[in-house]
């Protein structure tokens, strides 16, 4: 029997060790957004800001005086941005509207910015505007999207004073896209129920196509828009940050957050947050079973299942195996795990690995095998890994 437990006790140890190296090896992800893409300004993530002007965790805060652009009316003295609904409005002192929608093109706001022991300003401009539906079969949402652009930066000072050394002072840069460069709204693995589009036949090259009716952008391509995403913030690891209806996200196409809002959750709806809707959504999207460390990467197919049955396009092409069930998700992480998503066995994931898997999940997470479901707010099953 001692030589059982102290056989049991180093498989343990080992299958801790695997684990370690399947989370810092395999797992891509970046922060909290796993396979996305969220603003960074001046080695900073902007994670949520505040339209009352408070600083958020990383010290970032937003300046809601809306700067109108030359010869527009859409800004100065008592003007102010804010995110209702995922809409930018302009509202005067009162609250009354001031302008919306295309109105605001050309108009900025400025943030502040901690770099090192300074302040930096980041004047950002809404340079466009355009729409994308969320992900649902039925009962989809037209979302309006906005083109941010950084149009002038740099160390704030006084008038009449200097710059700290090695900075610039606050003033007009070439702009510069806030979101990444041709991202998407949705992976490549994600074409269940779009449409397959073969634009040369002799290119061989496949593309994807929104399915017909949908209104706005095209899922699969490229993008340097965000969504707007307010009612709660989160922190590096998707765990709540704040909540009111001040905070705001801008979500850049392929980051958590965008994701969270196309699957049809809106943190504007308080009874999703008390409900730990909003942050099991974005623990699964990035595999964080614990609340913490990310256990995913993109491009990684995942069939999910949602609490209300609520059907979404963009799952794995039904051609492919699935199986088996990955985990259910509730509040802050995983209940239950019973396999990891990166363990494919087409990355050279070898079987005699599962229960070294189990025993590591339980020590590191304290987590057990899904043997029922009930009660989850999503269920996964992993895409072409082992078959139990």
């Amino acid at each position: 029997m001692m030589q059982i437990s102290r056989v049991l006790a180093a498989a343990a140890v080992a299958s801790t060790a695997l684990l370690t190296h399947v989370r810092t090896a395999d797992a891509a992800c970046h922060m909290w957004q796993c396979g996305g893409n969220t603003p960074i300004l001046w080695g900073t993530f902007i994670r949520g800001l505040s339209s009352q002007g408070e600083s958020n965790l990383e010290g970032v805060v937003l300046h809601p005086e809306l700067i109108a652009s030359p010869g527009g009316r859409c800004g100065g003295t008592g003007v102010r941005v804010v995110v209702d609904d995922g809409v930018l409005r302009a509202v005067g002192r009162d609250g009354a509207p001031v302008c919306t929608g295309s109105e605001l093109i050309g108009a900025a706001f400025d943030l502040d910015v901690p770099y090192k022991q300074h302040k930096i300003r980041v004047r950002v401009q809404v340079a466009a505007m355009d729409q994308v539906s969320t992900w649902e079969r039925e009962k989809a949402m037209v979302l309006p999207t906005y083109r941010f652009e950084v149009i002038a930066q740099g160390a704030w000072v006084a008038p009449g004073g200097e710059p700290p050394r090695g900075l610039a002072a606050f003033a007009p840069v070439t702009p510069m896209p806030l979101c990444e460069t041709s991202d998407t709204w949705m992976e490549d693995w994600q074409t269940e129920g779009l449409l397959a589009v073969q634009p040369s036949p002799t290119a061989g090259i496949m593309e994807y196509h929104n399915p017909e009716g949908t209104v706005g952008q095209r899922w699969q391509g490229g993008t340097d828009h965000a969504i707007l995403v307010n009612g709660q913030s989160y922190d590096e690891h998707g765990s709540s940050a704040m909540i009111g209806q001040q905070w705001f996200q801008i979500a850049c196409a392929g980051s958590a957050i965008a994701k969270m809002r196309l699957l049809g959750v809106d943190p504007k709806q308080p009874e999703l947050i008390e409900k730990g809707v909003t942050v099991s959504t974005l623990k699964m999207l990035g595999a964080r079973y614990g609340g913490t460390t990310a256990f995913t990467r993109k491009g990684t197919p995942i069939r999910w299942e949602r609490w209300d049955a609520r059907a979404f396009y963009g799952g794995p092409d039904p051609r492919l195996a699935l199986g088996p069930l990955e985990a259910a998700w509730r509040g802050d992480g995983a209940v239950c795990v019973s396999h990891l998503r990166l363990a494919r066995v087409s990355l050279g994931w070898p079987v005699m690995f599962e229960a070294f898997v189990q025993m590591a999940m339980a020590r590191v997470y304290g987590t057990r095998p899904c043997g029922t479901t009930d009660g989850a707010i999503w269920v996964t099953t992993t895409v072409e890994h082992v078959m139990h």
